[in-house]
């Protein structure tokens, strides 16, 4: 549920974008296949591009649930981050 509406809020914040990117820690990247949190976050961007990576990355991280999102334009310039 955390997921689906953090992607509501950042695609209302850059309607716009060309694409996006949606990248996963802790233990959202570790579960995140298994609970289909990549095909919620799939699902709300509906026809949007976006992509989900699952990083393994998990040293300095201030919660074990985090994701980053990016907005980017057509040159790929980036629009916005959360």
């Amino acid at each position: 549920m955390g997921p689906a509406r953090a992607s509501e809020y950042f695609i209302a914040l850059f309607p716009n974008a060309y694409r996006y990117e949606v990248v996963l820690f802790g233990s959202l990247s570790l579960t995140g296949r298994g609970h289909l949190t990549d095909a919620k976050i799939i699902e709300v961007f509906k026809d949007r591009k976006i992509n989900v990576i699952f990083s393994h990355k998990f040293e300095g991280l201030t919660y074990s649930n985090t994701m980053d999102f990016f907005a980017y334009s057509e040159t790929n310039q980036i629009l916005g981050h959360k």
